[in-house]
């Protein structure tokens, strides 16, 4: 076969792989002065903010050196910046137990503070398959826990939450399609070209919804995500200067922050 004859399918195989790893709509992803970058999309009348953030930037937190916990996104922002941080965003990090501890598995600077949670029980959390968010090498990964449990992982940074939203682009089966439970949500997503995604539910259109998990999980595969683990519902917020600067009383237990190089 001539080199010719060569090129075509090769064309079309390029152009096959960068349909996968694009997403199905453009995101203008606008950069912002204190780190990282911002869009806001609406899909099927619900409004989706998306932060992308530098793994490298990223650190998880629950408890400072004393042992108390931060509890809210408005004591670790001032507790970061009386460090000398310059806070980018901040996020409530997953679900969480009635001890106010996280439910499963929390790493910070490579130290475990809970184990990965390998039991059964009802909950969000507990539907299977539920996942990991780790940092590892400064690269952000997203694995089932059933998965992470055998890769012999030793990430500086780690949360445990669920349910998958997403396993290689495609829907968790367990979902119902059609089922009504709208509750304000936030997830975690990589993509297949290793972008970090923070997506939040910011609104939605008069006469619909917060999006169930189905809904939720097809906007992420819109978004251009490919692997996409469930952290919250209800309580779900985040600082974002400029865009979101509100500090309400909620409660959260563990807590996810970028904060920006230029500062130790």
């Amino acid at each position: 076969m001539s080199a010719q004859a060569y090129v075509k399918p090769i064309r079309k195989l390029l152009l096959s792989l960068a349909l996968l790893v694009a997403p199905a709509f453009a995101l203008d992803l606008k950069p912002l002065e204190t780190g990282g970058r911002y869009a806001s999309i609406t899909y099927k009348n619900v409004r989706y903010g998306i932060y992308q953030a530098d793994p490298a930037q990223v650190s998880l937190h629950w408890k400072d050196s004393d042992g108390n916990a931060y509890a809210s996104l408005g004591t670790l922002k001032r507790r970061l910046e009386q460090n000398g941080a310059h806070v980018a965003f901040l996020m409530n990090a997953g679900i969480y137990s009635q001890d106010d501890t996280p439910a499963g598995l929390w790493i910070e600077r490579g130290q475990t503070l809970v184990p990965l949670n390998r039991k059964n029980g009802k909950g969000n959390f507990h539907i299977q398959p539920n996942g990991v968010f780790y940092i590892e090498r400064g690269k952000a990964r997203i694995q089932t826990s059933a998965a992470y449990h055998i890769g012999g992982h030793h990430p500086d940074w780690a949360l445990q939450s669920g349910p998958m939203l997403l396993l290689d682009g495609k829907i968790n089966p367990r979902f119902v399609k059609d089922l009504s439970s709208p509750h304000k949500r936030n997830a975690v997503c990589t993509t297949a070209d290793g972008r970090l995604y923070f997506i939040l539910t910011e609104d939605y259109d008069p006469g619909s919804e917060w999006p169930s998990f189905h809904r939720y999980a097809e906007a992420l595969q819109h978004l251009g995500c490919q692997q996409a683990l469930y952290l919250d519902g209800t309580l779900s917020d985040w600082y974002l200067p400029g865009i979101s600067g509100t500090f309400h009383w909620t409660h959260y237990v563990g807590i996810i922050a970028v904060t920006t190089p230029e500062t130790p």
